[in-house]
């Protein structure tokens, strides 16, 4: 039987271990529980976790894959809004933001009408698909923001896929079914409840810690012995991994996320399902409202924000959370709180990193090293696509042994 080892312990590694379970997979998880991000913390009546970990599928497969690990899935609409200048714009901001603010809305159509887009970089890309007012008041705002980079620096691909073009004829005749998180899904007992289910029947070793990689041997050595392999899944941190390979030390680009949990007894005035938030007033990008628990006058709420290592205290967030329910209607009394802190959460494209990253790859799978999921390929992709990648190691696993 073939040696195959799974680095890392969240979705995708899971994923990874169900859709290679012919090859009984183990898997190494440095953490005490397995999810990664995909985890639920229960707080009293309250489903708390790294903000709105929602399931979004664009193909049946993948829903139906999802659906044998998750129970029942919730289904929800999409009713979400950009707060912007003390109005809830809908979302999405490029079509219904004339609506809100009516006095732009014939300069938005002209720059629309003649807008030629330019990829050359993340800044210009936005610049032109949207017009001078939208970068202005929205995009530009947000980005800055949300990524603390120079946009100018940052490669647009990743982009397309999740953020939708406008024209003429979406914003005369504004429709908010657009976009791929227009549905989504939650398994009734949070998220969490997905990744214990995937973990039944797998070899895992939680708490071991890798802290060197022989490629040339085919040796993972942690501290709780070593183990061999033909075949290495890697869903850990891709500059980790490069360190711990011996390939070589290069500094990349990430953004780490606080999300402040709240959990409420009181009321709403307007319901969401998250804002976002482009102004400076507030340190968050953005605030949720959790599906669960579904109990009148019980509301859980996660506020976002990202950092690049160095953050207000708990305290100062907590009370700019306080104003910010305040300012959106929220009224009631906290009677739960978690405050969570994720490390590596959206890795940052650079431009000039990108052949870097593809040689980094290349030079890994050559020794027998498959990269996966969004940390570990270094790409922006949905808990979705974690079935995707799953399905794509597998395909290569299958010609390896075959």
């Amino acid at each position: 039987m073939p040696k195959v080892l799974i680095l890392g312990g969240g979705l995708t590694g899971l994923i990874s271990a169900e859709i290679l379970k012919e090859y009984s997979p183990i898997i190494i998880e440095k953490s005490d529980s397995v999810g990664g991000m995909a985890k639920t913390f229960r707080e009293g009546p309250f489903f708390f976790e790294y903000g709105g970990h929602y399931l979004h599928f664009q193909k049946e497969d993948s829903l139906e894959f999802f659906k044998k690990f998750s129970g029942d899935l919730l289904k929800r609409e999409r009713n979400s809004y950009v707060y912007l200048e003390g109005k809830f714009v809908r979302y999405p901001v490029q079509i219904f933001f004339p609506e809100a603010f009516p006095l732009y809305k014939q300069q938005i159509l002209e720059e629309q009408r003649e807008k030629k887009i330019d990829k050359t970089n993340y800044y210009t890309y936005l610049k032109t698909s949207f017009g001078n007012i939208l970068f202005e008041k929205f995009f530009y705002p947000y980005n800055k923001k949300f990524w603390k980079t120079d946009l100018e620096e940052m490669d647009p691909k990743w982009s397309e896929r999740y953020i939708p073009q406008t024209d003429e004829e979406k914003i005369e005749n504004p429709t908010d079914n657009v976009g791929y998180n227009k549905v989504f899904y939650y398994p009734k007992n949070g998220i969490g409840e997905l990744s214990q289910n995937l973990a039944k029947g797998k070899e895992i070793h939680l708490k071991t810690k890798v802290k060197a990689i022989n490629i040339k041997e085919k040796i993972v050595y942690t501290n709780k012995g070593n183990f061999e392999y033909d075949f290495l899944v890697s869903t850990i941190p891709l500059e980790k991994l490069v360190v711990l390979s011996e390939l070589g030390s290069y500094k990349m680009d990430f953004l780490s996320i606080i999300v402040l949990n709240i959990g409420v007894r009181g009321k709403m005035e307007r319901d969401f399902s998250w804002l976002y938030l482009p102004e400076e007033k507030t340190p968050f990008f953005r605030v949720g409202k959790y599906i669960l628990p579904e109990s009148e006058g019980l509301f859980g709420l996660y506020f976002e924000l990202s950092h690049k290592g160095a953050y207000p205290n708990i305290n100062i967030l907590f009370k700019e959370a306080r104003k910010l329910m305040d300012s959106l209607g929220i009224n009631g009394k906290a009677i739960k709180a978690l405050f969570l802190n994720l490390k590596y959460a959206y890795p940052i494209i650079k431009l000039k990193e990108k052949v870097y990253i593809e040689m980094l790859l290349e030079q890994l799978e050559n020794h027998t090293i498959f990269p996966a999921g969004r940390m570990g390929r270094w790409k922006y992709l949905t808990m979705e696509d974690s079935y995707f990648e799953a399905q794509r190691i597998k395909k290569i696993a299958d010609l390896f042994f075959k």
